[in-house]
């Protein structure tokens, strides 16, 4: 739990720092901080699963979802580099990259792959992804850009159910 809240720290200072930076480098935070927020989730979930705060279905699930965030930090660090080498509107071209970015990481359809029943587990999850979230975020701000909040992993299901769908049409019928 310190090493996780010690990352939340370094990734608030990072944010806090970024206006002596130039726009690239501003841009770049937003991978470094996401590569240290999936660091810290892989560091922590064997022996948060050892713990039985995970279960195995759920490790796995996270550890999906940390993968997916690894490729897209990747992509984004790629299309970093591409709007970096053009000359013009280059802050815009980060801006175009970082939402992007920040869209792949809160995609309903990958959020809902993270349906963690476990309370514990939820907070848990929650806490890797709005520290991450919150970095993008900040980068955003920074650039000038419309940042927006971290989303929210939910026990829920974010798609109805065929007997929500039924219930729905029902009372549509008795209207």
């Amino acid at each position: 739990m310190r090493i996780q809240k010690a990352a939340l720290a370094v990734a608030v200072m990072v944010c806090l720092g970024l206006a002596g930076c130039n726009a690239y480098q501003t841009a770049q935070k937003a991978h470094d901080i996401v590569a240290a927020a999936v660091a810290v989730a892989q560091a922590d979930l064997p022996s948060l699963q050892g713990a039985g705060v995970f279960s195995v279905s759920e490790a796995q699930t996270v550890t999906d979802y940390l993968t997916l965030a690894t490729n897209l930090n990747n992509q984004y660090e790629t299309c970093l580099t591409n709007a970096n080498n053009t000359t013009l509107n280059k802050k815009s071209k980060f801006l175009g990259c970082l939402t992007t970015f920040a869209a792949g990481l809160s995609d309903p359809k990958e959020l809902a792959l993270l349906k963690v029943m476990n309370p514990k587990a939820q907070q848990q999850v929650q806490l890797w992804i709005t520290a991450a979230s919150v970095g993008i975020a900040s980068v955003i701000a920074a650039l000038g850009g419309q940042a927006t909040p971290p989303p929210q992993v939910s026990a829920i299901p974010t798609e109805p159910s065929s007997v929500a769908r039924e219930m729905g049409r029902l009372q549509a019928q008795l209207r």
